[in-house]
């Protein structure tokens, strides 16, 4: 596996699910293209999320770059949002991949965990036995995989939307991912 190229893969495909929110202090966020296209520049502001605020591609509690909590005054850019995320995926989530996972993956399998990791933090992948079944070349990896990390921080309840999100995971894993059925599970919850 060149891990360069999953990092990569995991980097899009996050920025995808995550988008570049929010637009001003009411909300509203950048779609994958307008996030493409915008000025590095651009003043990104923080959306309620759980219990606290993210900002940026979906950091969560603290800026990876300066430790700075995130409240409801924090201002980054968008270079900064890139920043944060490179730093959350390089020094929390591949070092914690690469000391737990035993087995040899594909690009597309690393970047996949990195997803659900970046998404619903690193220990998530030992959440129903994922990492057990992993580890042991079970062929019930995407049936566990689907059912980890569904429930809304916020309310407690299974979300359509992260139910989704692990569904397009488990395409990626086991490399049927669709481009475009990953466009209609981001923007259709309600499948």
């Amino acid at each position: 596996m060149n891990k360069e190229a999953a990092i990569q893969v995991a980097r899009e495909y996050i920025k995808k699910w995550e988008r570049l929110g929010s637009k001003s202090l009411s909300g509203g966020s950048y779609s994958p293209d307008e996030a493409n296209n915008l000025a590095y520049n651009t003043v990104l502001y923080p959306y309620p999320d759980g219990k606290g605020y993210s900002i940026g591609w979906g950091t969560y509690a603290n800026l990876r770059s300066t430790g700075q909590p995130i409240t409801k005054n924090t201002r980054i850019t968008k270079a900064d949002a890139d920043q944060n995320l490179d730093l959350e995926i390089m020094s929390t989530i591949v070092p914690y991949l690469d000391k737990n996972v035993k087995v040899e993956l594909t690009e597309n399998q690393y970047a996949a965990l990195a997803s659900l990791s970046y998404n619903a933090g690193s220990g998530s992948i030992k959440f129903n036995g994922l990492l057990d079944a992993i580890n042991s070349y079970s062929p019930n990896v995407e049936t566990i995989w689907k059912g980890v990390a569904t429930r809304d921080s916020r309310t407690g309840l299974v979300s359509a939307g992260l139910k989704n999100r692990r569904k397009d995971e488990t395409m990626l894993w086991n490399g049927s991912y669709n481009e475009l059925y990953s466009y209609y599970l981001r923007n259709n919850f309600n499948i």
